[in-house]
């Protein structure tokens, strides 16, 4: 055994990673996104405000470490990045092909850049015991600022039973919106009538 100090001189341990994918800023990584989205509402505070806001989570395998985790990303990234992925014919399902994601910004500033690979090919079988093993959704709802969790498929579900639900939220706003629009056009003059339009996209369902 050696006992020069200078031959561990800048050893850096590898990273095992917790259960969740965490990227600083800058950071980059080579993942499958290997589940459907699972969609919840998080709690955070914005000063003394409590606010909410729409996350999306997959199971991923990081290929950097081997690992089966989870990844957690907000609307924004899902709407602009991941989900115009199936309607390209070039990429289509994101099961099937990797894509490298890196981090920019932190806090309010973070942004994530979504870069699809173009080889298709299938996780071993050991890499798909591994990601079948995490239970997202019971995960996520350990969390106590994440409520409302739930695969994509069944939150679109729900959404399209509230819309169509006479008396819903989602359609009265929406016959408010309509009377307000009927009233402006009549009107030569525009007044103040003291009430901001409803905006539909903020129900909640």
């Amino acid at each position: 055994m050696s006992n020069d100090i200078d031959s561990i001189r800048g050893y850096q341990p590898p990273s095992e990673g917790g259960i969740f994918l965490k990227l600083a800023d800058g950071e980059e990584v080579k993942v499958r996104l290997v589940s459907l989205p699972v969609i919840f509402e998080n709690e955070f505070k914005l000063g003394e405000e409590v606010n909410l806001s729409t996350r999306f989570g997959f199971i991923v395998w990081n290929h950097d470490i081997d690992k089966a985790q989870i990844w957690v990303t907000n609307a924004a990234t899902y709407g602009q990045q991941i989900s115009p992925l199936l309607e390209d014919d070039e990429y289509g399902d994101w099961r099937e092909y990797d894509v490298k994601i890196k981090r920019t910004g932190e806090k309010a500033q973070t942004r994530y850049h979504v870069r699809p690979g173009i080889k298709r090919y299938d996780l071993d079988e050991s890499q798909q015991v591994a990601c079948e093993a995490i239970d997202i959704i019971e995960i996520i709802k350990k969390s106590d600022s994440a409520s409302k969790v739930m695969w994509l498929a069944e939150w679109r579900e729900l959404e399209a039973a509230a819309k169509a639900k006479p008396g819903s939220g989602y359609n009265k706003a929406k016959a408010t919106r309509k009377k307000l629009a009927e009233e402006e056009e009549e009107d030569t003059v525009v007044e103040d009538i003291g009430d901001e339009p409803v905006n539909i996209d903020d129900i909640p369902f």
